[in-house]
């Protein structure tokens, strides 16, 4: 049996789940689990933490010669603001490995954004855009255009 994931938000979904369980196949166990619904970073969360890298690294190289990659400026700003986790592996010995942001929920995320946003400012003198601004941007609309037109 393929793995069921459910997000129960009113009484008919939790009739569904029930129905779903009374007729599902017991000849092997099956695992349950019921807790509080965390959503996953958001896709637009992604495309905003990969846009800024790409930005603070176009950035730097302007500013210093230097370029290093969007993945290289992730794995610093992993370090600097997100952090590790430990994992132990098959020799017995504890590994620690930088934490995925696509493990992340929105609210990890959007704390993690921030100190990269703060940290931009403070340390590159660099304003990086804001989702709407990106918005606007695909849009093909200027802020100057968007306030006037209303």
């Amino acid at each position: 049996m393929a793995k069921k994931v459910f997000v129960v938000s009113d009484n008919s979904q939790r009739n569904f789940v029930i129905r779903y369980l009374q007729n599902a196949d017991i000849t092997r166990p099956l695992s349950i689990s019921i807790g509080p619904y965390v959503k996953n970073r958001t896709l637009a969360q992604n495309r905003l933490m990969h846009k800024w890298f790409s930005l603070i690294n176009k950035h730097w190289f302007m500013a210093t010669g230097n370029a290093f990659g969007e993945q290289t400026w992730k794995d610093y700003l992993k370090d600097k603001f997100l952090g590790y986790e430990s994992r132990r592996m098959p020799d017995g010995h504890i590994k620690r490995f930088l934490r995925e942001t696509s493990k992340c929920n929105t609210k990890e995320l959007t704390e993690f954004l921030e100190m990269i946003e703060s940290w931009a400012v403070d340390e590159l003198e660099l304003v990086l855009p804001s989702g709407d601004d990106l918005y606007f941007e695909a849009m093909g609309y200027t802020k100057a255009r968007v306030n006037s037109n209303g």
